[in-house]
């Protein structure tokens, strides 16, 4: 469950140097009470990271990138959809109060919605996106938070299976450039793989997708392209 939360952030913080080349791992301990939140890290260049949720009854993880955008708007797709559930967290990065415009769209790019999200300074929340947006009920679709003038968010999607697993949603920046690789896709033997394509721009987008196989040779399967049947 995501239950919404805005609140203040106390100041608390772990300092420490890294080796050349090497990995420190910082596991949050076992609570008897739920607790959320957010995290900020600062380094040196070439110091990144990342988060990885475990949910221990379901043996289960996901692992986000931290993110390292400033960008005037976060966009991600969300399904309500057959059981699915979709869920938000935003923090603020301000130290000011701020309200997130939110704007959502279905997968035409039709607005069919929009609010917005109050925090606190330096304040997060996280809720399930339908009880917070009721047009995002039993559809699916894309939506936007707007970064407030001289503000700084950041923003994180996550996709609730009706089994009860989950995993993380990417979400696009308005400053990404155009375009992108993925090193992995499975087809066959029970696996799938379904490539969204988010056009976060405000005309019209050109997008080639090419498929390769293990040889490098170009990959030729079948696929449902907003629903229709297709082959590479």
């Amino acid at each position: 469950a995501l239950p919404v939360v805005s609140q203040a952030s106390s100041v608390a913080f772990l300092n420490n140097t890294l080796a050349p080349h090497s990995l420190v791992s910082i596991g949050s301990a076992s609570t008897n009470s739920l607790q959320t939140g957010y995290a900020q890290m600062s380094g040196d260049l070439g110091v990144g990271g990342f988060i990885r949720f475990r949910y221990a009854p379901r043996d289960q993880e996901a692992i986000v990138p931290m993110e390292t955008r400033n960008a005037s708007s976060y966009v991600f797709s969300f399904d309500n959809t057959n059981g699915f559930a979709t869920g938000v967290a935003l923090a603020n990065l301000a130290a000011v109060p701020a309200s997130i415009a939110a704007i959502i769209r279905n997968d035409s790019g039709a607005q069919i919605g929009s609010g917005s999200v109050s925090l606190v300074s330096n304040g997060h929340a996280s809720f399930v996106l339908s009880d917070q947006f009721a047009s995002t009920a039993n559809v699916t679709g894309t939506i936007e938070f707007d970064t407030p003038p001289g503000g700084r968010i950041t923003v994180l999607g996550m996709r609730f299976p009706p089994g009860g697993r989950f995993t993380t949603i990417p979400v696009i920046a308005s400053t990404d450039p155009g375009g992108g690789t993925m090193a992995h896709l499975t087809v066959g033997d029970g696996w799938t793989s379904t490539i969204e394509l988010v056009n976060n721009s405000g005309n019209f987008a050109h997008a080639h997708l090419k498929l390769f196989d293990d040889s490098g040779a170009p990959l030729s399967l079948p696929l449902t392209i907003a629903g229709a049947a297709a082959t590479t």
